[in-house]
């Protein structure tokens, strides 16, 4: 896609709302301006370093991750999600022992 530090990783932080500090301008998304949480809602930005914590099962960094992200009550589908990512296996793995594609994912 690009020599390194040809700004990929700095475009997709501007894009998906990661980062904003110190750009200006308008993003568009199909000509529209972007709203941002419809965008964050609709959207999945996956950083180049692994975020999760070593100390935490994948199911507890799931549900972790999901109660910020889901509305305050709703039913968390762990079990489904996991079986459609292919973790189900390693629901109760520590995530610092997963390969690098498992993390990801």
């Amino acid at each position: 896609m690009g020599p390194s530090g040809a700004g990929k990783s700095s475009l997709l932080n501007v894009i998906s709302g990661y980062k904003s500090g110190g750009i200006t301008g308008e993003l568009l998304v199909d000509g529209q301006t972007r709203d941002e949480q419809q965008f964050k809602r609709s959207s999945c930005y996956i950083t180049q370093e692994d975020l999760l914590q070593p100390l935490l099962t994948v199911r507890e960094a799931m549900d972790v991750a999901a109660k910020f992200k889901l509305p305050k009550g709703a039913k968390i589908p762990s079990e489904e999600i996991l079986q459609e990512l292919g973790l189900l296996e390693h629901q109760n793995t520590k995530t610092d022992l997963l390969s690098g594609g498992q993390k990801k994912r």
